[in-house]
């Protein structure tokens, strides 16, 4: 069995850390064992050099060899000429393609980027009986890229896509060649690899200055650094892009990485980890530990049920302390010292949520009341030895700044007791919106495959509201936004919508129907929700909240978080901070949401037969408004 790669770094338009990501993933390869690399860089990362390295690597691969593809570079997205009836039959409505060194050579007849359909094929080669020598069901393709605009709010950040539409438009030869290969484009339509993306289908992707030196994606600099962290602990990719997708988003919050196909396998592995959001348990000094538990956000109270290879749960064990980075179990009943731990794996029963890093420069004796304080609430800590999410600092009292270091609010508060309160609130409002923009969608028997065409619109000057991307527009207040939903499957929905406006407080705006608003399936009445209306609504700049620099200029985040389910959940809980957690989730989706009410991540035991899994969907549109004329600066 050989360990084999492509790696392909594609530097173009302005992107200067693609080579560098190349040089790191090597590297990080071969110290797990990669010892067949083939890299393409500079003039050897063209769309012939791509598709060379391609075919080389199909030619070698054996059975049992381990495969990577990486690409670093640009990634580019333009709507096809039939978008709307291929969006209304539930097909994607966009090219998408990776961009290729010789990109601007591109010809009518000869267009040098390599369709997402292209890469699909590739990768059946590999995972296909058709394969030259056989197939291999040990595949892995990591994607740093991106396919739309950027909504960025540090100027350090450079987006990884590009827009190439009106060129594109002249390059017809692109349908033609799409429609050579079977599917629906993307690399969704492989079950047997895994993939990892450095972002959503409509987000961006970023590169931006490392701590390593020189410039990095930061999704490649995350997962080399989780990687190496690691070690040679087995672990599924689902618990690896949990932890990457936390860090990257923590960096980078409108960036959300995933991972895809046949995610509870091991690092690089045919084989799959049967019990997902686990963890292998070693014996160091006589105690039971769980390794590289900081890695995991694994904290002291954490929760889990050991079970051995093959066998049924034998014990609880609750993590005690935090050694060297490792989590020590005190476990009940209690396991003989002698006994061996081989092949024991941990599964979650409960975690702390990942926390968020408040700094606090307050002098003291407020600063240490304060910290006391924020520590106590589960989702914030005071221990900056992470990304810091918020700081509270001293200006003419109690005054909060956000991640990129503006004010969260124009008035501060005054160091009294009810200030102080006011502030960790605050927090927690700003901690609790942040969680949810990072829910994720239902996996495995929770996924919802049903379709809903969703179109955001807004209107120009002429009332005339038209079509938008659902990432990266920029807008302003006093523009109006619409939001209709149209059901094209079979079944029947059931939908929120909850709005993170500027201020950081999160509202549901669909709060006629907290049970879920129901969509009818597809071609009946009722398949489809406007949600403001046929006039939309007006974008607002919420009084308190600052306007930095120049009306004009002055720009801040907002989220609309939608969530489809197959039936109904009552999800007012959601809009209000430090919502109690309920006594034991009853599906799925009350998981995820209880860890992003209270902070704290609970698994049940087991799951009633008697309840079917509730099957979900998370979308969300990003937009940034400008304050406009229409606002006054504070």
């Amino acid at each position: 069995m050989v360990r084999r790669a492509l790696l392909v770094g594609s530097q173009t338009y302005g992107l200067t850390g693609c080579e560098a990501d190349v040089r790191l993933v090597e590297e990080a390869l071969e110290r797990r064992g990669f010892t067949s690399i083939d890299v393409r860089t500079g003039s050897d990362a063209t769309r012939a050099g791509i598709v060379d390295g391609f075919d080389r690597l199909a030619a070698a691969t054996e059975p049992a060899d381990a495969v990577v593809m990486y690409y670093s570079g640009h990634g580019g997205r333009v709507a096809r000429p039939d978008g709307e009836a291929r969006r209304a039959s539930g097909s994607s409505s966009y090219f998408q393609f990776i961009v290729p060194f010789d990109i601007d050579d591109s010809e009518a007849s000869d267009f040098r980027g390599l369709l997402s359909e292209e890469l699909t094929a590739f990768q059946q080669r590999l995972t296909d009986a058709f394969s030259e020598r056989g197939a291999t069901p040990n595949v892995t393709t990591i994607l740093d890229c991106c396919h739309s605009g950027y909504l960025a709010r540090d100027v350090d950040l450079l987006p990884k896509a590009i827009d190439l539409e009106p060129k594109m438009f002249r390059i017809m030869g692109i349908r033609s060649r799409a429609e050579q290969f079977a599917g629906d484009g993307g690399l969704l339509t492989n079950p047997h690899a895994v993939r990892l993306v450095a972002a959503q289908e409509e987000q961006s992707a970023f590169e931006r200055a490392s701590a390593r030196g020189g410039r990095h994606g930061v999704f490649t600099d995350v997962l080399v650094s989780v990687l190496d962290e690691l070690g040679e602990q087995e672990v599924s990719w689902v618990v690896v892009g949990d932890v990457v997708r936390r860090r990257v988003q923590a960096l980078v919050p409108e960036q959300r990485p995933a991972v895809e196909g046949p995610a509870t396998r091991l690092l690089f592995s045919a084989s799959t980890e049967t019990m997902p959001a686990s963890f292998p348990v070693t014996r160091h000094d006589g105690a039971l530990v769980i390794e590289a538990a900081a890695v995991f956000g694994i904290s002291v109270g954490d929760t889990f049920g050991l079970r051995a290879p093959g066998g049924s749960e034998f014990a609880q064990a609750t993590v005690s302390a935090l050694r060297a980075g490792n989590a020590a179990l005190a476990v009940t009943p209690p396991v003989a010292a002698g006994s061996a731990a081989d092949g024991v794996r941990a599964t979650v029963r409960t975690m702390t949520a990942a926390r968020r890093c408040i700094a606090v420069d307050v002098a003291e004796p407020t600063g240490d009341v304060l910290r006391r304080r924020i520590d106590a609430v589960p989702r914030l800590s005071t221990d900056t030895a992470g990304p810091v999410f918020a700081r509270v600092v001293d200006d003419g009292g109690l005054a909060l700044l956000d991640d990129s270091g503006a004010r969260a609010r124009v008035v501060p508060e005054p160091d009294d007791e009810g200030g102080q309160q006011r502030i960790v609130e605050l927090l927690e409002t700003l901690a609790l919106a942040r969680s949810l923009r990072e829910l994720e969608s239902g996996a495995g028997a929770a996924t919802l495959a049903a379709m809903v065409d969703i179109v955001f619109a807004a209107a120009g000057r002429d009332g005339t509201f038209t079509d938008r991307p659902r990432h990266g527009q920029r807008l302003a207040v006093g523009d109006r936004v619409a939001l209709s939903l149209r059901n094209i499957s079979d079944e029947q929905l059931f939908l929120w919508v909850f709005d993170i406006g500027i201020s950081g407080r999160t509202t549901l705006v669909t709060n006629g129907a907290p049970s879920g608003t129901a969509l009818a399936p597809r071609d009946t009445p009722d398949d489809t929700k406007h949600v403001w209306g046929a006039g939309g609504s007006a974008l607002s700049w919420p009084p308190g909240v600052p306007i930095t620099g120049t009306a004009a200029d002055a720009a801040r985040p907002e989220t609309l978080v939608i969530i489809l389910a197959d039936r109904r959940q009552d999800l007012s809980a959601l809009v209000t901070p430090g919502g109690g957690e309920r006594a034991l989730a009853q599906t799925s989706l009350d998981t995820v949401l209880a860890e992003v009410r209270a902070g704290v991540r609970s698994v049940p035991a087991a799951t009633s037969p008697t309840v079917p899994t509730l099957r979900y969907r998370v979308e969300t549109i990003e937009l940034l408004v400008a304050a406009g004329s229409t606002a006054t600066p504070s």
